[in-house]
Formats: C-alpha cells, structure tokens, sequence
C-alpha cells in the first residue's frame, strides 16, 4: 500500500464503512476527517468506537470547506442525504 504520510483523506459518513476505513486509513498514515450529517450525540458509539484512532470528526453536515485542505475523499455508504448532492456537485466530475 502506498504510505499515506501527511495525506489528508475526507470520510463522508460515519456507517459502518466509514469507521472502517478510517481505521484502516489512520494505521497507514493519513490524517482522517470523518465527516457525518448526524449530530455527535448520536455518533456517541460511533466515536468510542474510534477512541483509540487520530481522527477529526465533522459532524452536523459536510462543510465543503473540508476539501480545501484535502488530497482525497470517499464515501462511506450510497445512501445519499440532503448534503451530499451539493457536495457532488461542487467538487464532481465536469464542475464548472
């Protein structure tokens, strides 16, 4: 695997898939963002689950300010809420 030293990676989601990822993410090096809709009083599992993990958490929304530092993002689920079309767009593929 390529070191992912000082590579800031953006997790949009924190499902299963996200918590996932960003652990394994974090154990080769990246500097991870999990960024998650929910507010953190529901992510209060979520988080613990991740206690032992160097990972900023962004919760409430998906700022697109978290790209402005960014290398990489990925999602962690299909399911696509009210935030992530605007996301898309803006940061999509052929975005003028």
């Amino acid at each position: 695997m390529k070191d992912l030293k000082d590579q800031r990676v953006i997790i949009l989601g924190a499902a299963r898939q996200g918590l996932a990822l960003a652990r394994y993410l974090a154990a080769h090096g990246a500097d991870v963002v999990l960024s998650d809709a929910r507010e953190p009083e529901s992510l209060a599992e979520a988080r613990q689950s991740l206690s032992d993990v160097d990972v900023e958490w962004s919760l409430g929304g998906h700022p697109l300010e978290l790209l402005d530092q960014a290398n990489a993002a990925t999602f962690s689920c299909i399911t696509v809420d009210g935030d992530f079309p605007d996301f898309l767009f803006a940061y999509g593929p052929g975005y003028e």
